[in-house]
């Protein structure tokens, strides 16, 4: 036989395992009795080859426990290196720190079987059903632990418990039982009743029940009406508004500090959120600047012709043949009629390459200018006065419908594009008088 066949004849040999599970029962003393049981199961076994020869050495041995026979999953597994002399060897399940045994599968599972692998040459059959021992058997009772006198755990209370008074036996059938009477000292809420124990007897020592207490005194949120007051005076403190009434207190008698109802005041005074409340008799002349009103809130009387001028200028930022610059003051039409605009135009420039023109122009409200009105007069040429370049000042008639806000300024026509007058500031006075 040589060395290399050896291992195979060993692996071969494995149908012929014998192992035995032992528990122990020992003697145990009183004072550890209740130690704990250590999770050790201890296995003997005996190894021979193939031709019943014993093997000695070490070897790697897996153990399974099961709750079957045959087949199933283990309920518990581990590999230990085991030492056989002369066949024989003692192993423990459990001994692996990292596949500790719990005790609890003898418990949950009626029957355990143990299975045995030699190195990886396939589990030996049929398993080994683990059996108990002889006084090991008195554990099969240990299922009544959680009784007492053989009776479960309902049939006696918990420590902290109660009881219904109709559960209470020996109890009188009233209270108190017997005549009887109590001193002082049986007393909790006052130690002498001889002083302070009388109910009602106008001592100020008194002790009063809370009917008495209500028919006597009334309670701190109480109110009182002014009829009831019927004499003395009241202090300066009472009154939040003023210290002394006698100097402050009257109502109506023209005195600087005198107070006023409501009713007073509201005919006297007008509200700060009172409108429509000022009257043309009641304004001052020269009383309310153009600032206190606000746009449209006046309406425009025809008759006297309102009046009015403004100047404007603006930088021409891009080459244009129409330029319009116009006045930054509203003039709101509240009938339909005529404005009579005339404006006049000049720019400031140091050597203009083109001519420019200009007649009245308008725009109704904030938008582009709506119109320009060159029909009934002619352009005007442009005057060389120094450095500023004048046109002559045109006038035009202007329509104008009631509910329309307008302003009036002037278009300036740029006979060559692109000329120097870009950069240039153009200035634009412009006047109107409107009927």
């Amino acid at each position: 036989m040589t060395q290399a066949q050896q291992p195979r004849r060993t692996r071969a040999a494995i149908c012929w395992l014998i192992a035995t599970a032992l528990f122990g029962a020992g003697v145990i003393g009183p004072t550890s009795a209740f130690a704990d049981v250590p999770p050790l199961l201890p296995i003997q076994g005996y190894l021979a080859d193939k031709q019943g020869a014993a093997i000695n050495g070490s070897k790697n041995v897996s153990f399974r426990l099961y709750s079957l026979p045959t087949g199933g999953t283990p309920v518990h597994q581990e590999t230990l290196q085991i030492v056989a002399v002369d066949g024989y060897f003692t192993a423990y399940l459990g001994d692996d720190s990292g596949h500790p045994l719990d005790l609890s599968k003898f418990r949950d599972n009626a029957r355990v079987f143990l299975g045995i692998e030699i190195e990886t040459d396939g589990e030996s059959l049929p398993r080994l059903q683990l059996a108990t021992t002889a006084f090991a058997a008195q554990a099969s009772y240990c299922g009544d632990a959680t009784n007492l006198g053989g009776k479960a755990p309902s049939a006696y209370a918990n420590a902290s418990h109660s009881h219904d008074w109709s559960e209470i036996s020996g109890k009188p059938d009233m209270f108190p039982p017997t005549a009887h009477a109590h001193g002082d000292a049986d007393i909790a809420c006052y130690a002498d009743l001889g002083v302070e124990g009388y109910l009602d007897n106008n001592s100020p020592y008194d002790l009063l029940t809370q009917s008495q207490g209500d028919g006597r005194f009334a309670q701190k949120n109480h109110a009182h009406d002014a009829g009831e007051i019927q004499s003395g005076l009241l202090s300066d403190q009472r009154f939040s508004a003023y210290a002394d009434l006698g100097n402050e207190g009257y109502l109506d008698n023209n005195s600087p500090g005198d107070l006023v109802l409501q009713a007073q005041g509201d005919s006297r005074f007008v509200n700060t959120n009172e409108m429509n409340s000022v009257n043309s008799n009641m304004i001052v002349d020269n009383a309310i600047s153009m600032q206190d009103l606000a746009l449209g809130s006046v309406p425009m009387d025809r008759t006297t012709a309102p009046i009015g001028a403004a100047a404007t200028s603006m930088t021409l930022a891009a080459a244009a043949t129409t330029y319009y610059i116009m006045s930054g003051q509203p003039v709101y039409a509240d009938t339909s009629g005529t404005c009579i605009v005339t404006v006049s135009l000049r720019v400031g420039a140091s050597a203009p390459t083109g001519y420019y023109y200009t007649v009245p122009s308008y725009q109704i409200g904030m938008g582009s200018p709506t119109g320009a009105f060159n029909t009934s007069f002619a352009y005007g040429m442009p005057t060389v006065v120094g450095t500023q370049f004048t046109t002559t000042a045109l006038t035009g008639l202007v329509p104008v419908t009631a509910g329309n806000t307008y302003q009036f300024g002037c278009s300036a026509y740029i006979s060559t594009p692109g000329s120097s007058f870009v950069g240039a500031t153009f200035y634009c006075q412009t006047s109107w008088v409107c009927n």
